[in-house]
């Protein structure tokens, strides 16, 4: 189920479900750990006798965000029970504060009414160990284990916590809030959970103000000094970037970019734990690709930061030889990895050198600022030694020995791969001059002509009209139009121009385009070359406007448009039929490419004065 409420200030990440569940709960690292692993903290409403938890069917669910910001303003209505909730959320700009209001309406009679909330948590992603209780003196429930310590406190009027129940997990603890009472159990240790209830005496067709609150810290006692209720400055709306139609669109993918983003430099993929359904694995890891594109689109905007902390980030992590390996985690660590250590019969190192040559291409534009000369002297140290190792790590005819490709499922010397070295290498060539160290990026400059004449003679398929995806393999496959987006060859080089045409008519489907022939990941089924996917379409678009074409452009950015949340959260792919989001969502780099497509859309109308 996608997530399309998220709130995350790079400390503290918390993302709701279309039933307005909290289904993912971060920390230390935006990314690491989900202290929720796949389940969730709910909300439930109690009258005369009467319960039912908020995400029933009995509930009808609108969500949505305040225009300009990420505070969320939801509507909750069970007719069965004459409720009626508005939910305003939002996470404190600077600190580890999740804050919900609920107005409750009472469109029936006077009634006493209770609201109960869930948390079916495990700490560091473990049902061992942990501990919940209740704390008279500052009023909350605690959740805690080593060094993770989570806070749950709400307040009605000037009441408090009204009744609390720690317990082992179980269907009983959350039966428990059925009969509107609970046990009062102070403290459980072990596989535990816990729930909470607050009250109010409400007046026929009258409304009261209730409101709940989580917090965090890797310190129980340091976490209790805190103080509730916690005082969030109002987020203010921001004045419109262009005020144009893709204003709204544009800003939404930018927080949503932001709210994805750890403090400590990580970009993450996405953190939506429903993928585990499919994999016990997730996307909540550092792709150094996915990140270096977030980061280019992040440079002309007020979320420079974001970039500067990547790549000290990147700076830390950097291994021998001087490539990126397949993924990180928030902390720095080396992710999980289906990428072989041998492969037939050879022992290789793996990596995608892809993930490499964008972040050096990404730093040369972020360098373009003029900002963090200093830093940007450090990282190119480890600039020199990738661009030494990708000008050398070529085979006979000039183009990259093997790798892994973008799509992280084939080995071998691969169009995108060739694209981004040369990219990569070119811009670490300007990275040299502007520092000074103009003769570093010569050898660099060589290896990336050579590069380009073996793509003309080794991979183009003149019987198909397209790139060759990889040596030896002739599928169409939407990645080879990164030759004309990082303007490897010409927008209007009639290879790229045949290229394009070929993409599109192959691999379009309901408007959209699906990455490569025969996509196998998520297929719902045959008869279509694969689900579409963002970011495919967003390049086709991005290519477009590179060859004068602006209306395509624009139908493709109404196609996000059709397909993205109410509240502006878009997903890796779409089913084909159905329009149903698929995989992950939000995901970060889909956003990215939205933002990207804007800034390319909108300079090519200044440009031609339109």
């Amino acid at each position: 189920m996608p997530r399309p409420l998220v709130f995350g200030n790079g400390l503290f990440l918390i993302q709701l479900d279309a039933r307005h569940r909290i289904r993912d709960l971060f920390f230390p690292h935006v990314g690491q750990y989900n202290h929720l692993a796949g389940h969730s903290i709910r909300m439930g409403v109690w009258r005369d006798g009467q319960f039912s938890w908020c995400d029933s069917d009995e509930w009808e669910i609108e969500q949505a965000y305040e225009k300009g910001t990420m505070v969320g303003r939801s509507r909750l209505r069970c007719e069965g029970m004459a409720i009626e909730l508005e939910l305003v959320e939002q996470m404190a700009p600077r600190e580890r504060i999740f804050r919900r209001q609920i107005t409750l309406f009472n469109r029936g009679p006077a009634a006493e009414i209770r609201i109960f909330f869930s948390h079916d948590l495990r700490l560091n992603e473990s049902d061992i160990g942990d501990t919940a209780l209740y704390h008279p003196q500052s009023g909350s429930i605690v959740h805690y284990k080593n060094n993770t310590a989570i806070a749950f406190r709400g307040k009605w009027g000037d009441k408090g916590i009204f009744q609390y129940r720690a317990s082992t997990r179980g269907q009983d603890l959350w039966d428990d809030a059925i009969d509107g009472e609970l046990n009062m159990n102070p403290i459980e240790q072990g596989s535990v959970g816990s729930v909470m209830s607050l009250r109010s005496n409400i007046g026929a067709g009258q409304s009261s103000l209730a409101e709940y609150w989580i917090t965090a810290h890797p310190s129980v006692d340091a976490l209790l000094a805190h103080h509730f209720p916690f005082e969030i400055e109002p987020a203010r709306a921001r004045e419109p970037l262009q005020n144009d139609s893709y204003d709204e669109m544009l800003q939404r993918s930018l927080d949503v970019i932001a709210s994805q983003c750890d403090r400590h430099g990580a970009i993450l993929a996405a953190n939506d734990s429903d993928i585990l359904e499919t994999a016990r694995a997730t996307y909540s890891y550092l792709w150094m690709r996915d990140g270096a594109l977030v980061s280019s689109v992040l440079d002309k905007t007020h979320y420079l930061d974001i970039s500067t902390n990547f790549f000290e980030f990147s700076a830390k992590v950097t291994s021998r030889p001087p490539m990126f390996r397949h993924k990180y985690s928030p902390d720095g660590s080396l992710g999980a990895s289906w990428h072989p250590y041998i492969f037939n019969g050879e022992p290789i190192t793996p990596f995608q050198e892809d993930s490499t040559a964008l972040t050096i291409w990404a730093m040369a534009s972020y360098a373009a600022r003029g900002v963090n000369r200093n830093a940007i002297e450090l990282w190119y140290r480890w600039v020199r030694q990738s661009c030494d190792f990708m000008a050398t790590y070529v085979d006979d005819s000039g183009l990259p020995e093997p790798s892994w490709d973008l799509w992280e499922e084939r080995r071998g010397v691969h169009a995108y791969t060739a694209a981004t070295v040369i990219a990569g290498l070119r811009a670490g060539a300007s990275l040299a001059k502007q520092l000074g160290k103009e003769a570093d990026g010569i050898p660099w400059l060589a290896a990336a002509d050579r590069m380009s004449l073996a793509i003309k003679e080794r991979m183009w398929n003149a019987e198909r009209g397209c790139f060759t995806r990889m040596i030896g393999d002739t599928t169409a496959d939407s990645a080879t139009l990164a030759f004309g987006l990082f303007g490897i060859f010409p927008p209007d080089d009639p290879m790229v121009v045949q290229n394009a045409s070929t993409i599109e008519e192959v691999l379009t489907v309901r408007g959209g385009l699906a990455r490569y022939e025969d996509d196998y990941y998520f297929r719902q089924r045959g008869g279509y070359a694969g689900n579409p996917w963002v970011i495919t379409t967003m390049w086709l678009a991005q290519t477009r406007i590179l060859q004068g074409n602006l209306e395509a452009a624009e139908r493709a950015l109404q196609w996000v448009r059709e397909h993205q949340a109410p509240t502006g959260i878009l997903a890796e792919q779409y089913h084909p039929d159905t329009g149903a989001p698929l995989s992950v969502s939000p995901l970060t780099w889909s956003h990215a490419e939205v933002v990207r497509t804007i800034q390319m859309l909108r300079h090519a109308r200044s440009t031609l004065g339109i």
